[in-house]
């Protein structure tokens, strides 16, 4: 599916598109999706709702990032000294984050900008240190291992998740969640005899990452415990009910199976032509996801809340899917599309979003919200790439996922915990 959080993208750097979770700050503010708008000049926020970002935080990670490039520097100075030539970074191992980070005066800003440059000059200090024929030190090792440690040991302080504000706290947990899940996909060495990871340049930028993920885990927990009120009560069993209500309706839907035979009868996976395959790819191709039923990469299982946002959100995809095949209105010899089709599904995209964003003003509605966001987010990005009837198609099957999707709200967020 077009995930709020994308794997792919949390291992090539630090700006990511956390869409169907993009929890991480760094992660999910890359603003590759800003500033697009329909015809009317309306705009849909890239993030409907993270946790605010303390400028102490934001600070720190800048600060971080500081001393790294100065250790990527130092060895680049020794690689010169042992080879007669420096590396082609030595003179900006941050690759300009350092000074964006420095200029950025909004705090989560500043926090995504330090985050990309700790990933960039960790690559940096891990290249120099393979041409100086270093290898994994034992302290590397031992970093990695105290940083999935200590990821596991805050996961159990959540315990049965008492809240006060079900509705903040949960949200808040479900960012400390994504943050030490994370950890564990990032973190190089697991203790096996084998780093995880294939060379010095990755295993040193995944490792900077995942302590810089602990960093942001640490600050989502803080924030989720001052705000506690006086009052509390558990509300673990209630999440994990809501979840398995999620799962079920999910498997009550048609599966991604279900759906490509619809879409491809003669069971070729690209039936029809250009402009047919444009329009429904996206339906079997994005819509669907399996993560929420199995976790990924190690995560651990009582990431309850994590879990059912991801169900949740799993599920709103799917039934997405469901009102976009229903409207789409696109034939397996269809050769044009009219942009003015695509317009009006941007428009009524955007019109049911401002409509649904007004209902739902808190923070754990929100989270859910997002993925409407996404799908008229995606839509609107497709166009970015030129004007024609396959692009028109592509991104009207995304406007009307996101109708879909944002239609099924109430359902959803009647289930949650309240």
């Amino acid at each position: 599916m077009v995930p709020d959080l994308s794997r792919r993208r949390l291992l090539a750097g630090g700006g990511a598109l956390a869409l169907s979770g993009m929890a991480g700050v760094g992660l999910a503010n890359s603003g590759w999706l800003s500033g697009l708008t329909d015809d009317g000049g309306r705009s849909v926020p890239e993030q409907v709702w993270q946790p605010p970002v303390s400028q102490a935080h934001a600070d720190a990670t800048l600060e971080r990032l500081e001393t790294t490039a100065d250790r990527a520097e130092r060895l680049a100075d020794r690689v010169e000294r042992r080879t007669g030539s420096a590396p082609r970074w030595a003179d900006e191992p941050a690759s300009g984050w350092l000074a964006d980070a420095r200029r950025e005066s909004v705090p989560r800003e500043r926090l995504s900008d330090a985050t990309s440059g700790l990933a960039t000059a960790g690559s940096r200090i891990g290249e120099a240190k393979e041409i100086l024929g270093g290898t994994v030190s034992d302290d590397a090792r031992d970093r990695s291992l105290a940083v999935r440690s200590e990821a596991d040991r805050l996961q159990d302080e959540l315990g049965d998740y008492p809240v006060s504000n079900p509705s903040r706290d949960l949200a808040c947990l479900y960012f400390v969640e994504v943050e030490s899940d994370n950890v564990s996909f990032l973190a190089p060495f697991d203790g096996s005899s084998e780093s995880t990871t294939g060379d010095l340049s990755q295993f040193h930028s995944r490792l900077l990452r995942a302590e810089q993920a602990l960093a942001n885990a640490r600050y989502y927990r803080n924030r989720y415990r001052d705000e506690l009120g006086d009052q509390t009560r558990p509300v673990r069993h209630s999440v994990q009910d809501a979840q398995r209500e999620f799962i079920d309706s999910i498997d009550a839907l048609p599966s991604e199976n279900d759906v490509q035979e619809a879409i491809t009868p003669d069971e070729a996976r690209y039936y029809g032509t250009d402009v047919y395959q444009q329009a429904t790819q996206p339906l079997w191709a994005d819509c669907y996801d399996s993560d929420f039923r199995y976790g990924t990469d190690g995560r651990r299982r009582d990431h309850d809340v994590q879990r059912l946002v991801d169900t949740g959100r799993a599920l709103l995809w799917r039934r997405g899917c469901q009102y976009a095949r229903t409207e789409l209105s696109v034939t397996p010899d269809q050769e044009e599309f009219d942009r003015d089709r695509m317009l009006e599904a941007e428009s009524g995209a955007v019109d049911t979003y401002e409509s649904v964003r007004s209902n739902y003003d808190a923070p754990l509605p929100e989270l859910f919200v997002q993925s409407g966001a996404t799908a008229i987010t995606v839509g609107q990005s497709r166009t970015e790439f030129g004007q024609t009837s396959e692009l028109y198609a592509k991104a009207t099957t995304f406007y009307l996922v996101g109708i879909g999707i944002l239609q099924a709200i109430e359902d959803v967020v009647s289930t949650l915990p309240s």
